[in-house]
């Protein structure tokens, strides 16, 4: 394994998590490149691998067979990961543009995005149809049509297009409803007009043998609400309308810069390189290459993912491209429902054993991306000798491992100052420190924590970081008026550190900004590893909401999953799901300033947010100095999906070790494993509270209303008993 010896210099993106750019990450992982940052945007965390998709449909494949987990895989390769809806792409300013948050910069940049349906050129297909691209889309309805067929049992099924994705469609939806009222059309005559006679033959009568109504040398020219209309004129009923016919590229490729076809798609060369500049390659549905005409189908992409690999790591160190020319011919296997059919150019066969062979292909090819381990050796940053180009070799300590005051002025600058102020109090002055005018009525709170970047986005991690510092402010009931931030980037050039101190305080002024908080200054330096920390002023014009104040007989409400660091270190073994992750990461996004407001109106008589020393830990805090004593129930604790698993697998966070002491703090005495939860640190945890037994009820209701769909009650204030404090049943 290569070990990484240079700071970052230049930063090559990757947008989408098809095929090729799978297997560009997998070789990564083996073969990383010095001094590259490399980074993986994709809207989704899992990405479908083709070949299976029929049998998915099936019902031979579950949903993990057949999905490349992009978070894990990452996570793998020391790749970073930025799950986001990619905008546009600006190849004049080298500039990805993001769905509700900052662009990501890059140095050399490859696409290998998946088409959409074009819907455009057939009135009623917007409305009234289904495309089987985007993948994610289309089997978010099928889960839902399978999960709903008895009360749709009646409803006719209509596949528009019969190239190998419209007839295997058929045939596995068949297959898993055999019952289905199904119909395909064929433009031309004969299905699957790029494989030979033979295939054709034995797929049609496949289609005819399952009860597939087929309809060939027909067009489509409108659709309805619950019928279509046949160029000949004919009108036939149609619920559901699925198109697999050709699809088109991301509208925002027009306005790329980059040169398109004729239908929108980027034009590449021998190299797979853009034809109009060379930092740019596109690969799989969203290329074409200009001097060879090929389908836009799987076996292209993964066929590209290699030479993608290569061409890309010559760029980028300076050295020529070589050419790719894609075979004409290639081994074709079909999903035929009851086996499969395997051809190249005009050999055929179709048997059981083909489907075994498919089967044993379709593994082979998704183990690659499955079950990985940690690499044996991380990347590390390493030392290189400091001259006036920032090839840094000695970074110095102290007061000299401030980032530099022209790489800080150019991050604030891009932030823009209209962005840090909502209280009209605070004035920012070039001085050195912030002046904040507090009102006489109220009283000034204060707060600091600093965490380390857990997340490769730093713009994610920064909306985290932010919220879990904001959360002692909003556990006092207090509103949060302003902050400090203190910042550690890691070690880079000018460009990728101004990029990554840009990234983080875009996510940390999101937050502030939702909750009316300034940000008033702060300080930046060097160091390993990207990590954030804020000093918090609150104010509070009531009696504060404190950890003590407890009634017995009050109930306990949980407002967040218990969880993330359970999560969050298994994700660091790959030993968990991308999904599972993202649910934890979507908690940690919500702050609790709505939860606050909730409790003080339920009249709460005690608060604290859950972090790093766990439930347990808190609640023992919220207990000490009274002879009251906590009742909880396990089974009612809310926990992240995958949690379970992870404990099964005995998997802890780093800091359960210590933590674990609390359950002896506590005289807690119970057999159940989940019980490790309880002391679980967490990031951006929710609030405890105790809330009197006659709110209970509107106060959960509210809460949920809000958002925090976790809320729930776990247990109750009792008197302590002799031998222990907390009990949990």
């Amino acid at each position: 394994m290569k070990v990484m010896n240079h700071p970052f210099k230049k930063e090559l993106v990757l947008v989408g998590g098809g095929h090729s750019h799978a297997i560009f990450i997998k070789m990564w992982g083996m073969e990383p490149v010095d001094g590259v940052r490399l980074t993986l945007i994709s809207e989704n965390t899992d990405t479908p691998y083709s070949g299976m998709l029929p049998g998915f449909i099936a019902g031979d494949y579950n949903y993990e067979d057949t999905h490349i987990d992009l978070r894990q895989l990452c996570e793998f390769a020391g790749v970073r990961f930025i799950c986001a809806a990619v905008t546009g792409v600006d190849s004049q300013q080298n500039l990805v543009t993001l769905d509700n948050r900052p662009p990501v910069h890059y140095d050399c940049l490859s696409l290998n995005l998946g088409s959409q349906p074009n819907f455009s050129a057939l009135e009623g297909a917007e409305t009234f149809g289904i495309g089987i691209k985007p993948v994610s889309s289309f089997l978010e309805f099928w889960g839902e049509f399978k999960s709903d067929y008895l009360n749709r049992k009646e409803q006719q099924v209509t596949i528009i297009g019969g190239g190998a994705a419209g007839v295997e469609t058929a045939l596995c939806m068949k297959k898993a409803l055999p019952g289905i009222k199904l119909r395909l059309i064929q433009s031309s005559q004969g299905i699957l007009p790029r494989h030979n006679a033979k295939v054709r033959l034995i797929m049609s009568n496949k289609l005819r043998l399952a009860g597939v109504e087929l309809l060939e040398g027909e067009r489509v020219a409108k659709l309805g609400e619950d019928y279509l209309q046949l160029e000949s004129g004919n009108k036939l009923s149609s619920n559901i309308n699925i198109f697999t016919t050709h699809a088109k590229a991301p509208d925002w490729l027009a306005a790329s810069g980059l040169e398109l076809d004729k239908e929108g798609f980027i034009l590449v060369n021998d190299c797979l390189q853009s034809t109009s500049t060379n930092d740019v390659f596109a690969v799989g549905d969203v290329a074409t290459m200009a001097n060879f005409s090929r389908p836009k189908s799987g076996v292209f992409a993964v066929r590209q993912g290699k030479p993608l690999f290569e061409n890309v790591k010559r760029f980028i160190v300076g050295q020529e491209t070589q050419k790719f020319k894609p075979q004409k011919r290639f081994l074709s296997l079909l999903n035929s429902g009851d086996g499969a059919v395997l051809s190249r150019g005009p050999f055929t066969l179709s048997n059981q054993l083909m489907a075994k062979y498919k089967n044993y292909i379709d593994r082979s090819f998704m183990d690659r991306f499955q079950n990985l381990s940690l690499r044996e050796m991380r990347s590390d940053i390493g030392i290189v000798e400091r001259s006036d180009d920032q090839e840094e070799a000695m970074r110095c300590h102290g007061c000299a491992a401030k980032v530099g005051s022209k790489t800080l002025h150019k991050a604030l600058s891009r932030l823009g100052t209209e962005k840090w102020l909502e209280n009209s109090e605070s004035r920012i002055i070039h001085d050195d420190a912030a002046i904040i005018n507090i009102p006489k009525d109220k009283t000034l709170l204060q707060t600091v924590d600093h965490i380390s970047a857990f997340v490769s986005d730093p713009y994610v991690f920064g909306r985290v970081a932010a919220n879990h510092c904001l959360s002692d402010i909003f556990a006092m009931g207090a509103q949060p008026h302003s902050a400090l931030a203190n910042i550690i980037v890691p070690y880079a050039n000018e460009k990728i550190m101004e990029e990554d101190i840009y990234q983080t305080l875009e996510g940390v002024l999101f937050s502030l900004k939702k909750n009316h908080t300034d940000l008033v200054g702060g300080h930046t330096s060097e160091g390993q590893q990207l990590s954030l920390g804020l000093t918090i002023n609150g104010l509070l014009g009531e009696q504060a909401l404190t950890k003590r104040g407890l009634n017995i007989g009050d109930k306990l409400i949980l407002t967040k999953s218990l969880g993330t660091g359970l999560l969050m270190a298994a994700s660091m073994r790959i030993k968990t799901s991308g999904r599972w992750v993202d649910q934890a990461l979507q908690s940690m996004l919500m702050d609790n300033h709505l939860a606050s407001k909730a409790f003080r109106r339920a009249e709460a008589s005690a608060c604290t947010d859950v972090t790093g020393f766990g439930l347990l830990g808190h609640l023992i805090e919220m207990l000490q100095g009274s002879p009251m004593g906590a009742k909880l129930e396990l089974d009612q604790v809310p926990m992240f999906d995958g949690v379970r698993a992870v404990i099964d697998e005995g998997i802890n966070s780093s800091l359960y070790a210590q933590n674990k002491g609390f359950f002896d703090n506590a005289f807690l005495e119970t057999n159940s494993e989940l019980a490790r939860v309880l002391v679980d640190p967490q990031t951006s945890g929710g609030l405890l509270a105790a809330v009197p037994e006659s709110k209970v009820d509107d106060c959960l209701m509210e809460l949920r209303d809000l958002g925090y769909s976790s809320s729930s009650v776990i247990g109750e204030v009792i008197e302590a008993s002799d031998h222990r404090r907390i009990s949990v049943s």
